[in-house]
C-alpha cells in the first residue's frame, strides 16, 4: 500500500501573537490632586490658650475666666447637641447641617457663617472698687 499524502490547510506562518499590554498608570485628575495634597496645617487653639487670651483681653482673673468659659462651652455644647441654631453677635451663626451617631458620641457637622472681618469692640476692664 502506498502512503497517502495529506495536506493541511493551516498556514505555515505563525499567527500574530498579542503581547500583554502593560497596565496604564493611573494619573490623578486635577481635582483629585488638589484634595490629596497636604493642606496647610491650621493652628489649633486649646482651652488653656483661650483662657490666656481672654485674661489678656479682659483683665479678669484666670480662675473667673475658667469658670465662665466652662459654662459657655457647656451651654454651646448642649445647644449643638439639641440641633439648635446659635446666633452669637461677634462670632456669627452656627447651624447643625448633619448629625451622625458614633461609638464615641454624636458627630455634628456644623456650618458657621462668620461676621465680616471688622474687629469686635474689646471688653472694658472691670472697674476697681475705690
Amino acid at each position: 500500500m502506498a502512503a497517502k499524502e495529506t495536506r493541511t490547510t493551516r498556514s505555515t506562518t505563525k499567527a500574530a501573537t498579542t503581547k500583554p499590554v502593560a497596565a496604564k498608570k493611573r494619573t490623578a485628575k486635577p481635582s483629585e490632586t488638589a484634595t490629596q495634597k497636604a493642606e496647610p496645617v491650621r493652628p489649633e487653639v486649646s482651652k488653656k490658650e483661650l483662657i490666656e487670651r481672654i485674661v489678656q483681653d479682659c483683665g479678669l482673673k484666670k480662675r473667673d475666666v475658667r469658670h465662665v468659659l466652662d459654662a459657655t462651652l457647656r451651654v454651646l455644647s448642649g445647644a449643638i447637641n439639641d440641633g439648635a441654631e446659635i446666633s452669637a453677635a461677634p462670632l456669627g451663626k452656627i447651624k447643625v447641617v448633619r448629625e451622625k451617631e458614633t461609638p464615641n458620641g454624636k458627630l455634628a457637622i456644623c456650618r458657621v457663617k462668620l461676621k465680616s472681618a471688622t474687629t469686635a469692640p474689646r471688653a472694658t476692664p472691670p472697674l476697681d472698687d475705690a
